[in-house]
């Protein structure tokens, strides 16, 4: 993430974070490369005299991973300090930190987890890995993939039971979504 900037009305060309404790928005040094987001199906399944009959109540985004490269060492630290920034805010303030890949329309409302990074003599790219918890997705693009993937994923087995992916437990089930960001 570049320095910070507080013209959030400008359009964005990169992915960032929002500070919701102070207003502040962090941009990434370059869009991310891949997003991945899990979710949980909330299922119910019961008998009718037409048979076996599930239904797909609703859909929730649970963790989100993000990976990119920095660019450059600088890059990359400056993208850790941000990030430790927002993340001591939301320890200290309780509040959401608002993430956002403007160059395919997602918003989402997000708890910093954890950021891997690492180098070497090697490194070129300065990749990264970052790990949050969904609190809400704002623009909706998430949840309404996650429900169309399990939509499509919905099968009949053999003994005339309905099934997600092979496997289903009557509650729940669970999956997990990538999307690949070009640069």
């Amino acid at each position: 993430m570049n320095n910070p900037t507080t013209n959030a009305t400008a359009v964005q060309d990169v992915a960032y974070f929002t500070d919701n404790t102070t207003g502040i928005t962090y941009n990434f040094p370059f869009n991310i490369d891949s997003l991945t987001w899990n979710y949980v199906l909330n299922t119910q399944s019961f008998s009718t005299i037409g048979g076996r009959v599930t239904q797909l109540l609703s859909v929730q985004i649970t963790t989100m991973t993000v990976q990119g490269e920095a660019g450059s060492r600088p890059n990359l630290i400056n993208l850790y300090q941000n990030f430790k920034t927002i993340q001591d805010n939301q320890n200290q303030n309780k509040v959401s930190t608002t993430f956002a890949v403007p160059s395919k329309g997602i918003t989402q409302r997000v708890w910093l987890e954890q950021m891997q990074l690492g180098w070497d003599i090697t490194t070129v790219t300065y990749p990264y890995f970052i790990n949050f918890e969904a609190d809400y997705d704002i623009s909706g693009i998430a949840t309404n993939a996650a429900t169309a993937n399990a939509l499509s994923h919905i099968v009949k087995s053999n003994g005339g039971e309905t099934g997600y992916n092979g496997t289903f437990n009557g509650i729940a089930s669970a999956n997990a979504i990538n999307v690949n960001l070009p640069n």
